[in-house]
């Protein structure tokens, strides 16, 4: 959404969105802040034989960022987030709540999971106070540069959410002139939208890299040399770590680039570089986990093949909930969020046939 840095842009834009004439304060004493915001709403906790015991609050949909004023009131703040909620809404739902609003608002941590108000044991989030009292924000809180609050929107009916409609809003956008997507913007989503192969992964690890002077352990002399990673000798069980998460020269940023992840038959012979390269057993997936969110918070789940009854299963893990799942429903999703996964020999090494029958 539209972010402003400026205290003067910001004030035009709220009296803009707003529909009011602009106040004649000055606005040297406004101090421009960030307000990332999440969506979350009310799963069940079951237990494993599906039924419910429990309910928690768990971050979905697409978050945004908006810019606020120190010198807004709790009123005015809560009318702009419902400004800025609208485009989630679905069509034709934002002219029928008659003034209700279809969320709670709650002061969070970066993660969108806990208090970021208190320190009691267990609080999702203290709510966002309403009234027209001015904002009170902590002391210090432009000290460290750009001031950043978190907030959540805990939606009482998560139907009315509209998922896509964020990128609807960002095509009305575009369609009327507003903004247009940059070449940098443009190559990002085609790469996030292509399919990278898990064995393109291993190419890029495994390809040689060029050394400049590098002392020999041996004769000391500074010389150049090549680097290249290989399997000398294939493990029963076979870890991969994907890199999600890059220096862009400033900060880290997540790599949200889907992989495609082969539940069976996958064939490391490629990278294989010890005398057994020609004759190496294919691998078959049993386990994943997945990372969700990006540098400032996220959530990990994990999935897990269970071969202990007739027809092999597959859980997933989220937190306390465990479910059953068909993980070819899942691989959308999986190939997304993947960061670790866990391979296995389809037949084991004789020294491990004992320790690893169990797997």
């Amino acid at each position: 959404f539209e972010v402003q840095q400026n205290a003067q842009d910001l004030l035009e834009f709220q009296c803009k969105l707003m529909g009011i004439q602009q106040p004649q304060d000055s606005v040297d004493e406004m101090e421009v802040l960030m307000i990332q915001v999440c969506h979350r709403h009310v799963v069940d906790v079951c237990r494993p034989d599906g039924n419910t015991w429990a309910q928690r609050r768990e971050v979905f949909g697409m978050p945004f960022v908006m810019s606020a004023a120190s010198t807004w009131s709790y009123a005015t703040l809560h009318e702009m987030l419902m400004i800025h909620a609208r485009r989630y809404l679905k069509p034709g739902r934002g002219d029928s709540l008659d003034g209700q609003v279809p969320f709670v608002a709650r002061i969070v941590n970066a993660s969108g999971t806990t208090c970021g108000a208190c320190d009691r044991t267990n609080c999702t989030g203290c709510l966002l106070p309403k009234g027209s009292a001015r904002l009170r924000l902590r002391a210090g809180l432009f000290a460290s540069g750009t001031a950043k609050i978190y907030v959540a929107l805990d939606w009482v009916d998560s139907s009315v959410y509209h998922k896509e409609g964020y990128s609807e809003y960002l095509e009305s956008v575009r369609d009327e002139g507003g903004a247009e997507a940059s070449p940098e913007e443009a190559a990002t989503d085609a790469e996030a939208s292509k399919l990278v192969p898990l064995s393109a992964c291993i190419d890029t690890f495994a390809e040689s890299e060029e050394l400049k002077e590098v002392k020999c352990d041996k004769c000391k002399v500074a010389v150049d040399a090549t680097k290249k990673m290989d399997i000398w000798r294939e493990p029963d069980l076979l870890v991969l770590h994907i890199k999600r998460f890059h220096f862009s020269g400033e900060h880290f940023e997540k790599i949200t680039t889907p992989v495609q992840v082969p539940l069976r038959e996958l064939d490391v012979r490629s990278w294989m570089g010890g005398p057994t390269g020609g004759s190496c057993t294919a691998y078959d997936l049993y386990g994943v986990v997945c990372h969700r969110g990006g540098m400032s918070g996220g959530h990990y789940t994990s999935y897990c093949m269970n071969e202990g009854g007739k027809e092999p299963k597959w859980f997933k893990y989220n937190d306390d909930c465990v479910s059953i799942v068909d993980l070819e429903q899942e691989l959308p999703e999986i190939s997304k969020q993947c960061y670790v996964l866990f391979y296995r020999k389809q037949a084991f090494s004789s020294s491990n046939l004992i320790n690893y029958s169990s797997l």
